[in-house]
């Protein structure tokens, strides 16, 4: 959230409850949108394409510039290497540090380590003039490849679109995770913001109207912030059932077991 978005949904909230001071609201507001993208898990960024050393067990999960700060990974949701499903088991999310800063990195546990490497700038530069060897090649998607050559003679797989188009590896290492904003800096995707604005407002409003001590206290303005944030909240996991309807790569992945 920009300091602009911050400061238009804390004037919304200050109309209805004038008695809390500015800096409270921010606070509550922070601390709101932390509680929803929590609870709905709507929110979700995949990092593509990471390239894999063989035996390496740490990978740095890098947000783009505008994410650096601000965000805070829940959970990895699922991830994949070279198109096939990466278990649960087989790694964890860690914290770790880098430089003067501290990064999240996925990290593979004890024997469960790479054991190819798969450079992506190299098979990017791959050529439709060089033969490629069944050892070049199968290191990025072994199956595919052995396949691939067994079934049409060795034929070169760049300039044999037909085969290229069937058997396209996904490269390296795909992680989804579920992102959440700090409730220090608080970044939060624009299109996310602008969609649940109105959840995290009436977040705020029922946790601020709903604390005794405090002389904004207002249980009938609290009951009705406890529906409108339900409502919101309940499109949220419906919109986050739609990201997994159409993929039956994503419904065997999904956690909670619903779909």
């Amino acid at each position: 959230m920009t300091t602009s978005e911050l400061s238009a949904l804390r004037d919304r909230i200050l109309s209805q409850v004038p008695l809390c001071p500015a800096a409270f609201v921010t606070a509550y507001i922070r601390q709101a949108a932390a509680q929803f993208f929590k609870e709905s898990e709507v929110w979700r960024y995949f990092f593509e394409d990471i390239d894999i050393v063989e035996g390496k067990a740490t990978y740095e999960l890098s947000f783009p510039t505008a994410m650096i700060s601000g965000v805070e990974i829940l959970r990895i949701d699922y991830a994949t290497h070279s198109g096939v499903p990466v278990g649960k088991d087989l790694y964890d999310l860690d914290y770790l540090a880098k430089g003067e800063g501290f990064s999240y990195y996925l990290v593979y546990k004890e024997g469960y380590l790479p054991t190819e490497s798969v450079t992506i700038s190299n098979y990017a530069a791959w050529s439709a003039l060089t033969t490629y060897a069944v050892d070049d090649v199968c290191k990025y998607d072994r199956s595919y490849w052995v396949s691939l050559l067994a079934a049409n003679l060795n034929k070169n797989p760049v300039t044999e679109t037909a085969y290229w188009e069937v058997t396209v590896p996904t490269k390296g290492l795909d992680v989804c995770a579920v992102l959440n904003p700090s409730i220090v800096s608080g970044y939060v995707t624009p299109r996310l913001w602008l969609q649940w604005a109105d959840a995290i407002m009436w977040g705020a409003i029922l946790a601020m109207c709903s604390t005794r001590t405090r002389p904004w206290y207002d249980p009938i303005l609290a009951a009705t912030a406890r529906d409108e944030y339900g409502t919101r909240l309940a499109l949220a996991r419906q919109e986050r059932v739609q990201q997994f309807a159409y993929d039956g790569n994503l419904r065997m992945t999904n956690p909670e077991g619903w779909l």
